[in-house]
């Protein structure tokens, strides 16, 4: 465990003190994300590298009298959450731009009204609360079963149906608001 005067010194920028947090920190850090992302490597070394960039960054702000792990955690938890938003906004924009249509039909109006798409899909996904994000990202993008998601974010699977009933009510509701449906 670190100790508060490590987390004080960590805040007046000692770079041995991050080295001490990183060195306590970052497989457990690296564990965690692999099993939110089912195992991808790549996206948990990005995650975990992201995640002390911020930690870094943010330095001063952070409370020594809490505990750093949660906050590191958090940290990650964010990253990855934010990066699932973008990944749907990305899918939804190919599908609704490129779908059912030869190239030669993708017109600038077309491509205007996808990024509008686009936007509005992101605030839609990011407004939602983040179990809810989650389970729709990782069932939407990735592809997990109803069964896997509960597992890995350790809730029942009525809960994980619950929450993606509601997302996609959410996403349809706000996106036929603005003419999309």
């Amino acid at each position: 465990m670190i100790e508060k005067d490590c987390i004080l010194k960590f805040k007046k920028g000692s770079s041995d003190a991050f080295e001490l947090l990183y060195m306590e920190y970052h497989m457990k850090l690296f564990n965690f994300v692999m099993k939110l992302t089912s195992g991808n490597a790549a996206v948990a070394k990005d995650i975990v590298q992201d995640t002390f960039v911020r930690l870094w960054e943010a330095r001063k702000t952070v409370d020594e009298n809490r505990d750093i792990r949660n906050y590191i955690f958090t940290i990650a938890k964010n990253i990855l959450s934010n990066r699932y938003s973008h990944l749907v906004v990305e899918y939804i924009h190919k599908e609704y731009v490129l779908s059912d249509s030869p190239v030669s039909e993708c017109t600038t109006e077309r491509v205007v009204d996808g990024h509008l798409l686009e936007e509005t899909l992101l605030r839609v996904v990011a407004s939602m609360p983040p179990v809810r994000r989650r389970v729709y990202s990782l069932s939407r993008l990735h592809g997990l079963s109803h069964k896997e998601i509960a597992e890995l974010l350790n809730i029942s699977t009525s809960t994980v149906e619950t929450h993606l009933s509601k997302a996609d009510g959410y996403v349809r509701e706000h996106l036929g608001a603005n003419n999309y449906s």
